[in-house]
């Protein structure tokens, strides 16, 4: 049995997206972002995720604070990954993620 590892960032950038079906090789990998694409890429970073990428409902951003989604917590206790790999430094709804799986 693969390990269930979860990748969290802002966006679904294309280098993330083939890199995440290149590990399923190795683990049971998603990759979770809070937008699709940001209004300072380009229209080809917009391609489709397929089943094991996302973006989350409900996320939202903010200038000061950056992204952030009520629901993380509870989906990735839900999703139950053996890794989590959050990028970025401030996004505040990985707080709780990267306390979680410090206990875990």
């Amino acid at each position: 049995m693969r390990p269930k590892l979860l990748f969290i960032n802002n966006m679904a950038a294309p280098y993330q997206v083939k890199f995440c079906y290149a590990l399923q090789k190795y683990f049971d990998a998603e990759m979770w972002f809070y937008t699709h694409l940001e209004s300072n890429r380009p229209k080809w970073w917009a391609l489709p995720l397929g089943d094991k990428c996302r973006v989350l409902e409900g996320s939202t951003f903010h200038p000061i604070f950056n992204y952030s989604n009520p629901n993380l917590f509870e989906l990735v206790k839900e999703y139950n990954p053996d890794i989590v790999i959050a990028g970025g430094f401030f996004f505040p709804s990985q707080w709780n993620v990267k306390k979680m799986v410090q206990i875990k």
